[in-house]
């Protein structure tokens, strides 16, 4: 699996977005990722929907299940992929050609479906912020891409 990520080859099903084929070349078989023409066009357009800063990643679940996106894994047919899946999705790098292997990177052999000037403006908006901290009993708000966004209460002795 290292060898073939080291290669550039996704060792891994491909990410929504994305297909994996097998071609025959020389009476032998060779797997290898492509864009997928219905889903990759939704992918991209929410990885900018995302940079906008306008939509948390909730909305952008409900947007992306309107487009016919859902989940593979779900109980119920049709569901739409849970907020943590969307989440991954946009820090994964493999969306702009890019093979991770156990926290390693290296250059992939398929096309990116996005710039990487987009995927990082995403993984900024992913970034949790702290928008305010007041007083000895400090609450403080996250807010952007974080699961914890809210408020929280920090007791300070």
């Amino acid at each position: 699996m290292v060898q073939k990520a080291k290669q550039g080859g996704c060792a891994t099903k491909a990410p929504v977005g994305y297909l994996n084929v097998r071609d025959k070349i020389g009476g032998s078989e060779v797997s290898r990722v492509v864009l997928d023409p219905e889903r990759a066009v939704v992918v991209r357009e929410g990885f900018r929907m995302y940079a906008t800063g306008d939509y948390s990643i909730a909305e952008l679940q409900s947007w992306l299940a309107t487009k016919g996106l859902t989940s593979p894994y779900a109980k119920k047919s049709g569901a739409p992929p849970p907020v943590s899946a969307i989440h991954r999705m946009l820090a994964n790098p493999f969306y702009v050609g890019v093979v991770e292997w156990h926290g390693v990177q290296y250059g992939g052999q398929h096309k990116p479906l996005i710039s990487r000037a987009l995927f990082e403006r995403v993984q900024e908006m992913l970034r949790p912020t702290i928008v305010s901290v007041s007083g000895s009993d400090a609450t403080t708000t996250i807010s952007r891409g974080s699961y914890a966004a809210g408020s929280v209460a920090i007791a300070c002795p």
